[in-house]
């Protein structure tokens, strides 16, 4: 599964429209002719992934960037709770942080597979100091939309070294 240009609805990324002198409509643009130059090359096990953050104020509507059926193989979408830990951030459910974004996939793209490609929340030690977050890992075992086929897990094993990898700073959107 090839997850290319991730998160493109917003402008942490060079690849996204609005960002690095892209117009709208480059991104998918961008997108079918990757797809196209990969499949001339005869490849033949690509599943494209078209992935964009959780819809927010000021990100990029997520029609616009929709390559189309025939480019993408199955849909996924990321979503970041900030929980207390910056000021303009609170606790929401994972149903609140995904429905809305989950409800425009199924619009733009029926029948295709749907995930939830990065779940994320503070590290445990954000969390104490953040208040007590919804029961996310739950959640993600036991999604409760009928058209979500899967998840990942932000959740590192007992022991897990998080030194070399810092959260990354967080944005309103993201």
């Amino acid at each position: 599964m090839l997850r290319y240009g991730h998160e493109m609805n917003g402008s942490c990324y060079p690849w996204a429209d609005g960002v690095n002198g892209n117009a709208p409509g480059d991104f998918a643009a961008v997108w079918r002719h990757v797809h196209d130059v990969v499949t001339a090359a005869g490849a033949t096990n690509v599943s494209w992934v078209w992935s964009p953050n959780i819809p927010y104020t000021g990100s990029t509507p997520l029609d616009g960037l929709y390559p189309g059926a025939v480019y993408v193989d199955a849909v996924a979408l990321d979503g970041y709770n900030w929980g207390t830990s910056a000021g303009w951030s609170t606790w929401q459910s994972p149903a609140a942080l995904f429905d809305s974004g989950l409800a425009q996939l199924r619009a733009l793209a029926p029948g295709k597979q749907i995930t939830i490609a990065e779940p994320r929340r503070p590290r445990s030690g954000d969390r104490r100091r953040s208040g007590t977050p919804p029961k996310w890992p739950t959640w993600q075992s036991n999604p409760t939309s009928p058209v979500l086929s899967g998840s990942t897990s932000s959740r590192r094993p007992t022991g897990a070294s998080t030194a070399r990898q810092p959260p990354p700073a967080p944005s309103p959107g993201h």
